[in-house]
C-alpha cells in the first residue's frame, strides 16, 4: 500500500509525551511551568516531558486539567495521518 506522506508510526508513550510537549507549548507552558502547575518535582516532569519515563494514566487527568484539555486529547494523534505500529 502507497501512502502520500511517509511517516513513522509512533509508540503510544511517546505519542503521549509529544501531544504533552505541544499542547503546552500551545499553552505558552514549558515544563518548569508545568511542573509548577502540577505541584510536581521539575526533575520527574523533565524525565516525562523528554519521554524518559512514561506519564502514568493517574497523572493525565491532572495534566489535562492544567492544559484545558480532556485526558483523551493527551492520548489521541493529534495528526490526521497517524499510522499505527
Amino acid at each position: 500500500m502507497s501512502t502520500l506522506l511517509n511517516i513513522e508510526p509512533v509508540a503510544y508513550s511517546e505519542q503521549i509525551a509529544g501531544n504533552v510537549r505541544a499542547i503546552a507549548a500551545m499553552r505558552g507552558l514549558n515544563q518548569t511551568s508545568l511542573a509548577r502547575e502540577l505541584g510536581a518535582a521539575q526533575s520527574a516532569i523533565n524525565m516525562k516531558w523528554r519521554g524518559k519515563r512514561q506519564w502514568q494514566l493517574e497523572d493525565l487527568q491532572s495534566v489535562a486539567i492544567v492544559l484545558g484539555v480532556s485526558p483523551w486529547t493527551l492520548t489521541s494523534p493529534l495528526y490526521e495521518n497517524w499510522v499505527p505500529r
